[in-house]
């Protein structure tokens, strides 16, 4: 089925652009289990599509007392001061031709991630993305972030869209929550491995090429 004509598709960065969660997840609990926290794989599952900053803040709950959320960051980047993330080597292979393609048909496309501005910037940089965005908005600039829909009707008025013109490509449960309230036709990239619900999409992808198929 064909969308109406669209004048803009919006990308979640962890998931969507890049396989990225696996990578945080492997690192985050390799450092708790270093310190001994008692955190596992299937409690951090639920932070997945969470801002950089609530995580940590559900982190630094099984933490002593007297740990602040600044030192626990601190020592966390510490610990992995020599092993930065690469994205180059997790970005998917269709992201390049797609947003090329997006281009061509005169589609404005955007990055609309819960991360930090610092990791969506080492993100763009790595993968040799510097120039395919029209803009690229942070979940750190928000009081709220997903799933409160203010990250895309922000991104929407950077692009001059109405919401209801935007396609947005998403994977986690608060992710789509957070597009499907702004009012967007909501695309999810399907991913088993995390338990997300994705039934507030109004569209399913295994490959983001599908995406130039419904839309026109």
């Amino acid at each position: 089925m064909i969308i109406k004509l669209m004048q803009a598709v919006i990308f979640d960065m962890d998931g969507v652009l890049v396989d990225s969660e696996p990578v945080y997840m492997n690192r985050f609990l390799h450092f708790m289990q270093k310190h001994q926290i008692p955190i596992d794989e299937q409690a951090y599952r639920q932070t997945v599509g969470w801002t950089s900053k609530r995580t940590w803040e559900w982190a630094l709950s099984y933490w002593p007392k007297t740990m602040t959320l600044k030192e626990l960051q601190t020592r966390y980047r510490a610990y992995w001061k020599d092993k930065p993330v690469r994205y180059d080597e997790v970005l998917d292979q269709d992201v390049l031709p797609v947003l090329n393609q997006l281009h061509a048909k005169g589609i404005k496309t955007a990055v609309a991630s819960s991360s930090p501005r610092a990791a969506i910037d080492q993100m763009v940089e790595q993968c040799g993305l510097t120039s395919c965005f029209d803009t690229i908005v942070s979940g750190e600039q928000f009081v709220k972030s997903k799933p409160d829909p203010e990250i895309y009707w922000f991104t929407a008025q950077q692009l001059d869209c109405r919401c209801t013109d935007c396609v947005a490509v998403e994977d986690s449960t608060v992710g789509i929550a957070a597009a499907y309230a702004a009012g967007m036709t909501v695309c999810a990239k399907q991913d088993f491995r995390f338990g997300f619900d994705q039934s507030r999409a109004h569209r399913s992808i295994h490959s983001l090429t599908e995406i130039l198929d419904w839309i026109e």
